[in-house]
């Protein structure tokens, strides 16, 4: 288990579910409220490497990913997600319209404008996500080759270290 994530909330306070990335006070608050009223749990990552670190331990169906303060770029974290957990859907949070059409490019399911966003916007998002049940499971077979001696988060972090995302090894 990472360890700031054992220091700072003990594996068994990972809810899973949904996986808020952002920095930003102002905006965790509005997504919590919104979370809480559709009785989603959630896990709260500061940073990529606690983002990752969350991934290793718990199964999530939605990520709320903030990039609002700079342009859209496709980032490790990103990729990582759309080659081997590509049933998990991402809401970017974005600074304008043409990040929002790059995040879309870069395969997240949908995005938001600003830290102002319409919070209207995200309940039809996560309630989109709801009724398509069959593409919110997790796939059966898992794309990633695994060795039969290593558990399941041990190949994840081993991918994770290879492209460079975690230092965790």
């Amino acid at each position: 288990m990472p360890l700031d994530i054992q220091e700072d909330i003990g594996i068994s306070n990972v809810n899973g579910d949904t996986l808020v990335m952002t920095r930003d006070d102002v905006i965790f608050e509005k997504i919590e409220r919104i979370l809480t009223s559709e009785g989603l749990v959630f896990d709260w990552a500061e940073t990529s490497s606690e983002g990752i670190g969350f991934l290793t331990l718990a199964k999530y169906r939605l990520i709320i990913y903030d990039q609002s303060k700079r342009s859209w770029k496709i980032t490790g974290l990103i990729r990582y997600l759309n080659r081997y957990l590509d049933h998990i859907r991402i809401v970017a949070l974005v600074r304008d319209q043409i990040s929002g059409e790059n995040a879309l490019k870069c395969g997240v399911f949908q995005y938001l404008i600003g830290r102002n966003f319409d919070e209207k916007q995200l309940q039809t998002y996560i309630s989109s996500i709801r009724v398509d049940t069959d593409d919110f499971l997790p796939p059966v077979d898992q794309v990633m080759e695994t060795d039969p001696h290593k558990s399941r988060q041990e190949d994840l972090l081993d991918e994770l270290h290879h492209l460079g995302l975690t230092s965790y090894k």
